[in-house]
């Protein structure tokens, strides 16, 4: 997350970072969609506070609501 686009090393071509508000079911259907797409990077999800650091197919819960405002911050988006 060191900033808003990464390369994906796929002809250099950039993909934008994208952060799921929550990972219950709906999320795998979510997540499958997002990589077939090959258009943005799955920073992370967005959980309750006690799930943080648990990880949802191989992506990790890396903050709760509390934490959006910082999360969008660090990603230079205000």
């Amino acid at each position: 997350m060191d900033n808003i686009q990464s390369m994906n090393g796929l002809g250099g071509r950039r993909m934008e970072d994208i952060i799921l508000i929550g990972s219950g079911g709906h999320a795998k259907g979510v997540i499958d969609t997002i990589e077939r797409q090959n258009k943005y990077r799955i920073v992370g999800f967005i959980e309750k506070e006690e799930n943080k650091g648990k990880k949802y197919k191989n992506y990790e819960v890396i903050g709760s609501d509390d934490d959006l405002e910082k999360l969008f911050l660090n990603e230079g988006g205000g």
